[in-house]
C-alpha cells in the first residue's frame, strides 16, 4: 500500500527514521538475492512526493526553445536545467541510456549493467548482467510508494520484464511489498502513455512516474533530426508533456507535492546517419530539466555543481564515477529522483551515488544546511 513521506516516516516531520534497506548481492546466476542491513536517518523533502521523470526519445537540446517546445523551456526557466548533459560515452541508442536512467549505472565496465544492444528480444537486465539488478523501482517500491512505468516502444517493455513479480528482488525494507517493483505498466502510442500518466496523477498518489515517449526519435529517423517533419513532432510531443503538466497544476490535491524531470536518451544527426555514432556531439549531447517546489529559478545545473560537476563543453568524457570532472549524465537521473523523494540511492548505482547534485535552490536533500 502506497503512502506519503511524511507517513511513511511514521510522522510530519522531514527527518526520516533509521530503515532496513536492500544491499543487492551479485550472483552468476541472474536471479534475485538480497540481504537486509540498515541505514542511517536522512532528510527526506517536506514538499515533494510525486516525480514524474519524462524521457523523450531522440530529443535534441538544441530544440529546447520556446518556438518550438514552449512548455519544455518554461520548465528549464523555471527550474533549473543544463542541455549540455550527456548519454553513456560509450553508446547512444535507446535501450541501454534508458536503462542507464533507470539504475543508475554506465552500460559497460565493471558497474556496467551490460544492457548493451538496442534489441526488443532481450529478456531481463538481471540476464545480461548475470546479476540482480536494482533499480529506481526497487527502492520507491520498497519504501512503500507508488510505482508506474508508461513506454512507447516494445523494446521498453524489458522494464517489466525485469522489476515484475518474478525477476523482482524481495522486499526487505520496512514492510514486505512484494517483488513486483512497478504496481503499473502500459505499452502504447505515445499519446496513450501521456493520458495513462495524466489519469494516474488525477489520483494523487505518492511515488514515481516513468513516461517514455517516443515520437521524436521514430520522426528523426524517418525525416532526419532538425528537418520540418522532425520539429513537427517535437512540437506535438511538447504538446504532452504540456497536458501533464496542466494536471500538475490544475489539481488542488497535487499543489506543492509534483516535480518533473525532463531528459532524453539521444540526440541524432541531420544527415542520415541516425545517432548510433556515440562519438558524435548531437548524438550524445541531450537536456536535463528539473521543475517542482522549491527547485528554482535556479539557472544552470553545471554552475550550481561547480565542484561537483564539469560542463564537458563539447566532448564526452570516458564513464567514471560522478567526480568533479565528470558531466552531468543521463545516468544520474535515477538518484536525482530518490533524492527528491527523500530515498536513499539505488543499491550497485555509480552516478550521483552520493546524493550530493544541487538540485536548485531546495539543494540536495543531503547537502541541505
Amino acid at each position: 500500500m502506497a503512502c506519503s513521506p511524511s507517513e511513511r516516516a511514521g510522522e510530519t516531520s522531514t527527518v526520516e527514521t533509521s530503515t532496513v534497506e536492500t544491499s543487492t548481492v551479485e550472483t552468476s546466476s541472474g536471479e534475485p538475492e538480497s540481504r537486509s542491513t540498515t541505514t542511517a536517518a536522512r532528510p527526506s523533502s517536506p514538499n515533494i512526493e510525486i516525480v514524474v521523470h519524462v524521457s523523450i526519445d531522440g530529443l535534441r537540446s538544441v530544440d529546447v526553445v520556446a518556438d518550438v517546445a514552449p512548455t519544455l523551456a518554461r520548465l528549464a526557466a523555471e527550474g533549473t536545467s543544463t542541455l549540455n548533459a550527456r548519454t553513456d560515452a560509450d553508446n547512444t541508442s535507446t535501450l541501454p541510456n534508458h536503462i542507464s536512467q533507470l539504475t543508475g549505472r554506465p552500460v559497460n565496465g565493471p558497474d556496467g549493467h551490460r544492457v548493451e544492444a538496442n534489441d526488443a528480444d532481450i529478456d531481463t537486465v538481471h540476464r545480461q548482467k548475470g546479476s540482480y539488478i536494482a533499480s529506481v523501482f526497487d527502492v520507491v517500491h520498497d519504501h512503500g510508494l507508488a510505482t508506474s512505468a508508461f513506454v512507447s516502444k516494445e523494446k521498453m517493455s524489458v522494464i517489466d520484464r525485469s522489476w515484475n513479480e518474478t525477476t523482482g528482488a524481495p522486499d526487505v525494507t520496512g514492510s514486505d511489498e512484494g517483488n513486483d517493483k512497478i504496481d503499473e505498466f502500459l505499452y502504447g502510442e505515445a499519446d496513450l502513455v501521456a493520458n495513462a500518466a495524466t489519469m494516474l496523477l488525477a489520483r494523487a498518489q505518492s511515488g514515481y512516474v516513468f513516461v517514455h515517449l517516443q515520437d521524436p526519435d521514430v520522426a528523426g529517423h524517418a525525416d532526419d533530426w532538425g528537418s520540418e517533419a522532425y520539429l513537427d513532432v517535437v512540437k506535438a510531443t511538447d504538446l504532452l508533456v504540456a497536458m501533464i503538466l496542466d494536471e500538475v497544476e490544475a489539481n488542488p490535491d497535487l499543489a506543492g507535492r509534483v516535480a518533473l524531470l525532463v531528459t532524453s536518451d539521444h540526440g541524432g544527426t541531420p544527415d542520415g546517419a541516425g545517432h548510433g555514432r556515440s562519438g558524435v556531439a548531437s548524438n550524445f549531447t541531450i537536456p536535463m530539466i528539473l521543475w517542482g517546489p522549491g527547485i528554482g529559478p535556479s539557472g544552470d545545473l553545471y554552475a550550481l555543481n561547480n565542484g561537483v560537476r564539469t560542463d564537458p563543453e563539447s566532448s564526452n568524457p570516458s564513464i567514471g564515477a560522478s567526480e568533479p570532472g565528470s558531466p552531468i549524465r543521463g545516468h544520474d537521473a535515477a538518484n536525482i529522483v530518490l533524492d527528491l523523494l527523500g530515498l536513499p540511492a539505488v543499491p550497485g548505482s555509480s552516478f550521483n551515488a552520493e546524493q550530493n547534485l544541487a538540485l536548485g535552490s531546495r539543494r540536495s536533500v543531503l547537502n541541505s544546511p
